[in-house]
């Protein structure tokens, strides 16, 4: 073996090592992406600086000699710039792993494939090879583009089959009541709260954590559902138009909850009206006899009501607006939690004690409340079921750390949920401190939401900790119109969590207003 071929294979390895580490990135993106080219290439076109360094050009060196003919110069010289690149590649904090799924697994089967067909069989044993290896190396993203285009064909082969699995196993259950709960927020909470309530007297299946879309729903059915459950409760996400349908044409529900509706994935939905038609396709999708439970304090689901034709029942809760079906009054907030009078349209009435927090929650909970009585729990029963009810995980969830009470609602955040969890931090009688990155995938209106969400803040909050230099820049802005200065811009969550823990010894209430994911780290 001659020192030219040890070379190159070396070469080919230190490359290996660094383009395979930024090829795994970019799968990690598409992941996270829900594995659609379009929303990845938006994700890089935001993120150029983070995929591609100014220490990526450093092979364009030996690409020079190659040209000129010093080939074994070259090698090493080549050699030499990806051990640099990998010597010094930036260590990222995740918070959530690429996930090794099988999908993922037949991403990479391609991928590598791709790789040696092309920069391998074809390339690979001359300077023209290197020049391919070399955009490999720097566009990662551009080569998973392709791999996901031509995996595309038999992805859907695949989830097809397993949908119609689902389908079929939906089918077996006919005596099965389907209840689907979608909403631009509140969605996930009703869902966890009515499973509680109804838990007590039926057998039910929920969808686990945030399995919200098609696959998601389909994994349940098909790895989850028993001949024993009476009920199946399916939460239903969308982020474009005709994403519930999709869910709705799996499951068949009969009963639905729209908790409400809110400029939320405006990038993808483009406006509020195209949002409240999607979520509205739920109420649609119900049959003659089926019920669509409707919550009237949000303006507009009201709005898309008054515009809809619904052949199915309507029933209808609120805590403000008392022409409804079931109207919370007397609400009483403590410690403790909070309690509550339910009237029923027919003038009946019954008290409900919970331990959560904020008139989001309460909506949340008639919506439970509402399904529950018209199944036929009596509202006795309902009230003794309600104190079992506790927050769901990171959404506006009361924990302790040390001296500080932490109220977690870092799930994620739009404007209606902030306001909400703002709302409560206010009625604290300790130090209030916001640790947020604000809110994202609000289109157009992202800077001006963020900045009245800034302006609110400042009115309530003693400290504010910012998460993010570029993404909070229209919070930083409000606060410097508002001349507020008790706040301080941390580069990630970690930064910003030791800040908090650095900054008091005192008692304190502490709002963690969102979480983001990797794809928006900075």
């Amino acid at each position: 073996m001659t020192l030219t071929t040890v070379l190159t294979i070396v070469g080919i390895a230190v490359w290996a090592a660094y383009a395979g580490r930024k090829l795994l990135k970019s799968v990690h993106m598409l992941q996270l992406n829900s594995y659609r080219n379009l929303r990845l290439w938006n994700w890089y076109k935001s993120n150029i600086k983070r995929t591609v360094r100014v220490l990526d050009v450093l092979p364009l060196a030996p690409l020079v000699l190659f040209a000129a003919g010093a080939q074994a110069a070259g090698t090493v010289l080549w050699i030499a710039a990806f051990l640099l690149l990998l010597l010094t590649m930036p260590k990222e904090i995740e918070k959530k792993k690429l996930v090794y799924t099988a999908r993922v697994k037949r991403l990479l089967t391609t991928t590598a494939i791709v790789l040696v067909l092309g920069a391998g069989a074809l390339l690979l044993w001359t300077p023209i090879g290197f020049w391919a290896m070399f955009v490999v190396a720097l566009v990662p993203t551009g080569v998973i583009f392709l791999t996901n285009a031509i995996n595309k064909p038999i992805e859907n082969g695949i989830n097809d089959w397993y949908v119609n699995d689902a389908r079929k196993k939906i089918a077996q259950h006919a005596s099965m009541q389907v209840i689907g709960i979608t909403g631009s927020f509140g969605k996930t909470s009703v869902k966890h709260f009515l499973s509680t309530v109804l838990s007590q007297s039926h057998h039910v299946l929920m969808t686990p954590e945030s399995y919200n879309t098609p696959m998601g729903v389909t994994k349940t059915i098909r790895t989850s559902l028993q001949p024993t459950h009476e009920i199946f409760i399916s939460e239903m996400g969308a982020k474009q138009k005709g994403d519930i349908k999709e869910i709705c044409d799996i499951v068949h529900p009969k009963y639905g909850i729209i908790t409400a509706i809110g400029e939320q994935h405006l990038e993808t939905f483009k406006s509020l009206e195209n949002v409240k038609k999607t979520k509205f396709e739920l109420a649609e999708a119900l049959p003659a006899d089926g019920v669509a439970f409707l919550n009237l304090d949000d303006e507009n689901v009201a709005d898309q009501l008054r515009k809809s034709n619904l052949r199915c029942k309507v029933v209808t809760y609120g805590s403000r607006n008392p022409d409804t079906d079931y109207f919370a009054e007397e609400i009483a907030y403590s410690r403790n939690g909070t309690s509550f009078t339910v009237r029923r349209r027919d003038g009946t009435t019954h008290a409900f004690e919970t331990a959560l927090l904020g008139e989001h929650n309460i909506q949340n909970l008639l919506a439970c409340i509402a399904v529950g009585d018209t199944l036929g729990v009596p509202l006795a029963k309902l009230a003794i079921h309600l104190r079992k009810v506790k927050p769901v995980k990171h959404r506006l969830e009361l924990k302790k750390s040390g001296q500080l009470t932490i109220l977690d609602d870092s799930f994620n955040s739009n404007p209606v949920g902030s306001k909400a969890a703002l709302a409560v931090l206010a009625q604290m009688p300790e130090k209030k401190i916001l640790v947020t990155p604000g809110m994202i995938e609000l289109g157009a209106k992202e800077y001006e939401y963020n900045y009245a969400f800034a302006e609110a803040a400042a009115k309530v909050c003693d400290y504010i900790i910012l998460v993010g230099p570029k993404q909070t820049k229209p919070m930083q802005d409000a606060l410097q119109a508002v001349g507020y200065t008790n706040y301080r811009v941390a580069k990630h969550l970690q930064e910003g969590l030791q800040l908090l823990q650095g900054m008091t010894t005192e008692h304190a209430v502490v709002l963690l207003e969102n979480d983001l994911p990797d794809n928006y780290n900075e």
